[in-house]
């Protein structure tokens, strides 16, 4: 299926078992709190301006510091923190599916099942992540810490890729 197809062309074949994997919300939230630490110094920083006019003489003491960290620190901190609150809100909006015709996310491109050139198992047990390496080039890496069921998603790439294409050294 491609981007371009309508739903109801699907092919009779993917009709069969879906899941789709939620993403799970800590990476995020811990995402949100850093971007909320680094604008609200920003703002603090914007309302402590007044407090630090500039040094007479520019140097490495105490006045410079205190005027530098209040009126140049902001046009990084807010930035920064907008940033990772947009990294944050792509986290969750990442889905993973996984039916009748392949495994991917929901936004972009689906590896096929028989497409599949090997999976790589190796920190399933010790970590969580499996990676899913495609005959075409790109790499599906899967992390229980980002996926809500992942057993279960685990337990389909189990079932439709043959045992031989595993790694589990």
């Amino acid at each position: 299926m491609t981007a371009t197809q309508p739903a109801e062309s699907t092919p009779a074949k993917c009709q069969g078992e879906t899941l789709i994997c939620l993403p799970t919300k800590e990476p995020s939230v811990k995402l949100f709190i850093l971007a909320a630490m680094l604008l609200g110094f920003a703002v603090l920083c914007i309302a402590d301006q007044a407090k630090y006019p500039p040094p007479e003489e520019f140097g490495l003491n105490n006045p410079t510091a205190g005027y530098v960290l209040n009126h140049w620190s902001p046009y990084v901190l807010a930035p920064a923190g907008a940033l990772l609150a947009i990294l944050a809100i792509m986290q969750l909006r990442r889905k993973v599916k996984a039916d009748c015709c392949g495994i991917g996310y929901t936004s972009g491109k689906r590896i096929s099942w028989d497409d599949i050139a090997a999976v790589d198992a190796t920190s399933l047990k010790s970590k969580g992540i499996m990676r899913i390496d495609s005959i075409r080039g790109p790499r599906l890496t899967l992390d229980s810490y980002k996926i809500q069921d992942f057993r279960k998603l685990v337990e389909m790439v189990e079932r439709k890729v043959p045992s031989e294409k595993y790694v589990l050294k």
